[in-house]
């Protein structure tokens, strides 16, 4: 028996950020800030294997493909503070 095989894989798409910043003193001793980061995510992957058998006089004994569709989609939110105290 002689297996004739096939693999294919197809990957697209990524993650995006996207950061809002404010920061702001308070008489150069009190130091405050801010970060808001949103995240994207948008991924897909395809991936196909085909398996042909043939006999040893090369007659087709049939075969078999498994297909795999695969897609990831969201958003995030993160939030940072931050201070400072500056003290003499």
């Amino acid at each position: 028996m002689v297996f004739n095989n096939n693999f294919f894989s197809k990957e697209t798409g990524g993650i995006s950020q996207y950061d809002f910043n404010v920061s702001f003193n308070i008489e150069d001793r009190v130091y405050l800030g801010a970060t808001l980061g949103v995240y994207d995510v948008n991924y897909d992957r395809y991936t196909s294997y085909t398996e042909n058998l043939n006999d040893d006089k090369g007659a087709d004994n049939g075969g078999y493909t498994l297909d795999n569709y695969y897609r990831l989609e969201g958003t995030g939110m993160d939030l940072k503070l931050g201070g400072l105290l500056y003290v003499l």
